[in-house]
């Protein structure tokens, strides 16, 4: 501020869209002349990120009581931008729940994985696990997992409000029972896990693979998989015993 003190500017940006171009009838120099000049400069910057990357979606995490107002804002701006020069693709303003991107960013194994690892802060782990949750968020759940119940950050998640009263084992099976029948459901593009590496995580909860098989499915994807042939084949050459070829290619 005019004072030289620190200021949270995250408050700032999430209020820059509430202006809507106003006419500012405060005084230049007063302290709220300055936060509104401050607001409309984080308003340019934000439209010129939408013109200049014209991304599919923005995601405005659920945080706050504004967030729907928030979302409306946006809204307006893209519809201001689309009128000045329309997108190639509109964008699509949408809300996240952050708790697992939260606790994903956080988790000091993760924080040195991946790209994570080049994030220099918190909020850009949880913008980047965000993006990653709204594509596949039963991936980015599955990273959470650990075999150890001490160690398994998935426990923390909030999913009834008796789950402390069941003992952190039996906790830790069930929902390893449910992300597997998930898995069994939805299915997994293995040429999707071959080009992105946080997408590797699913595959203890393969049916047939687990965990202590991941380091050879690995070995299967060093290139394109061009048929379920071409899989099987792969699992036959890496796995060396046979009742772990039939248990794998089984399920393929």
């Amino acid at each position: 501020n005019q004072y030289g003190d620190p200021q949270d500017m995250r408050k700032l940006f999430s209020k820059f869209a509430d202006l809507n171009n106003k006419v500012s009838r405060v005084p230049p120099g007063d302290v709220s002349h300055l936060r509104q000049e401050k607001m409309r400069e984080h308003g340019k910057v934000f439209k010129k990120m939408l013109r200049t990357y014209e991304p599919a979606l923005v995601l405005l995490p659920i945080v706050m009581p504004e967030t729907s107002r928030l979302k409306q804002n946006i809204q307006t701006m893209i519809d201001e931008l689309e009128k000045e020069k329309p997108f190639k693709s509109r964008p699509t303003v949408v809300l996240c729940d952050p708790t697992v991107p939260r606790l994903v960013a956080y988790d000091q194994r993760l924080m040195k994985q991946g790209a994570y690892q080049d994030c220099v802060s918190g909020l850009q782990r949880i913008a980047l696990s965000m993006a990653r949750y709204i594509q596949d968020p039963l991936a980015e759940i599955c990273q959470l997992w650990d075999e150890r119940p001490q160690d398994n950050v998935l426990l923390k998640l909030r999913l009834h409000r008796l789950q402390d009263v069941v003992p952190r084992n039996r906790l830790s099976k069930a929902l390893e029972q449910t992300l597997m029948q998930s898995l069994a459901r939805g299915g997994v593009h293995v040429n999707r896990l071959r080009l992105s590496a946080h997408l590797m995580s699913v595959i203890p909860f393969l049916p047939g693979f687990g965990p202590s098989r991941v380091h050879l499915f690995r070995k299967c994807l060093s290139n394109a998989i061009t048929s379920r042939h071409d899989l099987v084949g792969r699992i036959g050459q890496v796995f060396s015993g046979a009742s772990q070829q039939q248990d794998c290619a089984a399920i393929v």
